[in-house]
């Protein structure tokens, strides 16, 4: 159930800031942590300067389904693998 909730939440969000997505792959990990996976063609919006955009996208969804789901979530986020092709250069 939350993990439908969360994936219409996100692209609601994400179609408001006018950002196009490919695919949402959305994983639960553990009680309260998912792993939310991005594919656009507009990862650089996305992204931002020092993945800062990335980190406040990430930072602002965590606030609305924490507040959602009344309890604390935890949200890993990954815009076409950009933070795994970084831990791995």
């Amino acid at each position: 159930m939350e993990v439908s909730v969360i994936k219409s939440l996100v692209e609601e969000f994400l179609e408001k800031l006018l950002i196009n997505i490919d695919t949402l792959e959305i994983l639960n990990e553990s009680d309260d942590v998912y792993f939310l996976k991005i594919k656009t063609s507009e990862s650089s919006l996305f992204i931002g300067h020092s993945w800062k955009n990335l980190e406040d996208i990430r930072n602002i969804l965590k606030n609305i389904l924490s507040k959602k789901f009344d309890k604390n979530i935890v949200l890993h986020l990954e815009v076409n693998d950009y933070i795994s092709k970084k831990d791995d250069r």
